[in-house]
């Protein structure tokens, strides 16, 4: 498994023989730019997902157990019904 990190375009970099510093979009190609965008967003949408679907597993749960319990919280207090 590789590490990833996420850098901004204009990073600061320095060549390590002339110690010449620029920004790191002119050290790399745009394609390459390109391919980390598009796999940070892809990453990004699956975690995104797997926390949509935590959030509504919990709704369900929560739900359930109010029903259970007979507790309404529609009015933002707990209230028997």
């Amino acid at each position: 498994m590789s590490n990833k990190i996420i850098l901004a375009s204009d990073e600061p970099i320095v060549c390590p023989k002339c110690s010449h510093k620029f920004p790191l979009h002119l050290g790399i190609t745009q394609q390459t730019i390109e391919k980390y965008e598009s796999e940070y967003e892809a990453v990004f949408a699956a975690e995104r997902k797997v926390l949509e679907e935590r959030l509504a597993k919990e709704g369900k749960r929560r739900s359930s157990a109010q029903a259970r319990s007979g507790f309404s919280t529609t009015s933002g207090r707990g209230t028997r019904t």
